[in-house]
Order: structure tokens, then sequence, then C-alpha cells
């Protein structure tokens, strides 16, 4: 999904998976992609135990190359489609950074209490 969305885009990309020894056979699935696709283009950073999502992304950023990084969890609460849009955006207005988060408006109210 990940490919397709970079490649309909025409973006250069490299995919860093980070992997905290996860039962669930994420590092096993990113390295048949690895194969598929190159080590130019998926880059694996697997890790040795859990050590928390905000140092994966550390530690991801700490490995990365390219001009825009974009951080994504692998259950993809963020669909990749909306990618192109976010790189546009830092594009066209300079931003250091670009969010977009999977909530409605009337869940986060109803959440809030509002």
């Amino acid at each position: 999904m990940l490919v397709r969305s970079f490649e309909k885009a025409k973006l250069d990309y490299e995919i860093i998976v980070i992997d905290d020894n996860s039962p669930d056979g994420t590092l096993q699935v990113a390295e048949e992609m690895q194969k598929r696709y190159g080590k130019d283009r998926i880059v694996l950073r697997p890790r040795p135990g859990k050590l928390g999502l905000g140092t994966a992304y550390v530690h991801g950023i700490t490995h990365s190359s390219g001009n825009f990084v974009i951080i994504m969890d692998a259950d993809f609460s963020h669909h990749p489609k909306f990618i192109p849009q976010f790189i546009e955006l830092q594009k066209q207005h300079n931003y250091d950074i670009v969010t977009g988060t999977p909530l409605q408006a009337w869940r986060r109210c109803l959440r809030l209490g509002i």
C-alpha cells in the first residue's frame, strides 16, 4: 500500500521499518518487502525488545535520509493516500511539520464532552 502510494505520486522514497521484536511477524513481512523492492527502498532497523513507540520514532528519524519524513504506525491509522498532500502542503507553505488525525471532529467533541 505504501509503495503504491509513493509510486502513484511519483515520489522518491525509502521505507524504514522499526520492529521491537514483535511476535506478529512484522520483521518477516518487512524482509519479504525488502527482497521485492530492494534494500535501498526498504530499510530494516530491528530493535532487541519493546523499547516504546516514542523511541521507535526517534530511532527511525535518526536513520532517515530524505527531505520529508513521514511517521506512520504499522496499523495504517493514517492512510498512505494522504502522504502526497502532506508533502505538497509542506512545499507550498514551507511548514516544518504537517500532521493529520484519523479522528472525525464529532467524535473528538463527544470524547471531550462538548
